[in-house]
């Protein structure tokens, strides 16, 4: 084999090896969404904590598209959110965008699925759901549970009360308690006597 055949091998090698790794890092890459076609839609919300361009646009889970900008709504108050929806994911017109975060402040948006034969024309403008801070929720819950607690102990309080009278009863009328028994059992004697 000559050097000039080794060398254009080795060429042929390297220009094949390099188109392969293009097209991975094509196919697996975010380079590929830079070609599917997109339209916008501008979502309203109250506020947007944790919303920055980027930020996942989902439908049941799956990703169909992201925040391109965010901005303050000087017409309406509040926050202007514009997204790019990939155009193989059409919403419904009655598909209503919420902002969700978790306890890690991790932010996204998800539209709920719609049942409308009605799609929304592209260029639209929604109002979303305002988040619920996760916070929030669970302040509210510790405020329910030491309610809770005090009513529990107040309870427990007069069972207290409700178990020393009885104790008294019962040692203050001991006589009249065992009357009382010795009644009964010769009512219920005569009552089965009777029968």
């Amino acid at each position: 084999m000559s050097e000039q055949q080794l060398q254009f091998r080795v060429g042929l090698f390297a220009m094949v090896a390099l188109t392969i790794c293009g097209v991975l890092t094509f196919k697996f890459s975010s380079l590929r969404d830079l070609l599917d076609q997109k339209y916008a839609m501008a979502i309203q919300f109250e506020e947007a904590p944790g919303l920055y361009p980027s930020t996942p646009v989902r439908m049941n889970g799956i990703t169909i598209g992201s925040v391109r900008d965010v901005s303050l709504d000087h017409e309406r108050g509040g926050v202007l959110v514009t997204i790019d929806i990939l155009e193989k994911y059409r919403l419904r017109a009655d598909s209503m965008p919420s902002l969700k975060r978790t306890l890690l402040g991790d932010s996204s948006i998800e539209f709920t699925p719609g049942v409308s034969q009605e799609f929304l024309q592209p260029g639209g403008r929604l109002v979303g759901v305002a988040p619920v801070d996760p916070m929030d929720i669970v302040n509210r819950m510790e405020q329910k549970v030491s309610q809770s607690l005090t009513s529990i102990e107040r309870t427990s309080d007069q069972w207290e009360k409700v178990g020393e009278n009885l104790n008294e009863l019962m040692l203050t009328n001991r006589g009249h308690i065992d009357e009382a028994i010795a009644q009964a059992a010769i009512s219920l004697k005569d009552f089965s006597q009777t029968m």
